[in-house]
């Protein structure tokens, strides 16, 4: 009789466990699914951004590699600059599982669109110095890989308006 009992209140609670699973799954896509003014003070925009990849390494001893890529985005699919992305570092891998990465990234970045990126609307340039950590493993079929990035970041800043190129580049 115990034994019953425990069934039913068992097979009670999941069933009221399920339901409310599933209105709070609701209630959280109506919520998710409304606009809210508050959120977007910002001046909107839209664009036809292309971005185009190539990332390469190359092993030069068993733990210890080079890395490459450079990033081509450019807004109108292909038509107009947005950005140029090159990035250049040394791999060091101690296991399968761990690998640093040390490197120099050049970044030009573009005035495109509708909303100028810098208060006088001009192109800049960015030099950075980066490091990095990547950790992988895997859990079940399922492969991971976490990528922890820090980076110094050198924009060019433009002191004067007729200035040709940028002034400086503070960190």
């Amino acid at each position: 009789m115990l034994l019953a009992f425990h069934d039913k209140y068992y097979w009670n609670c999941k069933m009221k466990l399920k339901h409310f699973t599933h209105a709070v799954c609701f209630v959280a896509l109506i919520i998710s699914m409304c606009e809210a003014d508050a959120q977007y003070s910002r001046r909107m925009t839209s664009g036809d951004i292309g971005w185009y990849n190539l990332f390469t390494t190359f092993s030069i001893a068993p733990k210890t590699g080079l890395h490459f890529e450079y990033q081509w985005r450019r807004d109108d699919y292909v038509i107009n600059w947005q950005q140029s992305l090159l990035r250049a570092g040394v791999n060091f891998a101690p296991n399968p599982r761990v690998m640093f990465r040390l490197g120099y990234a050049w970044i030009e970045t573009f005035n495109y669109g509708e909303i100028p990126l810098n208060s006088l609307g001009r192109d800049f340039t960015e030099h950075r110095i980066f490091e990095m950590v990547q950790l992988s493993h895997r859990e079940g079929r399922f492969d991971f890989s976490h990528r922890f990035m820090a980076e110094q970041r050198f924009l060019g800043r433009y002191n004067k308006i007729d200035s040709p190129r940028e002034d400086e580049y503070p960190l």
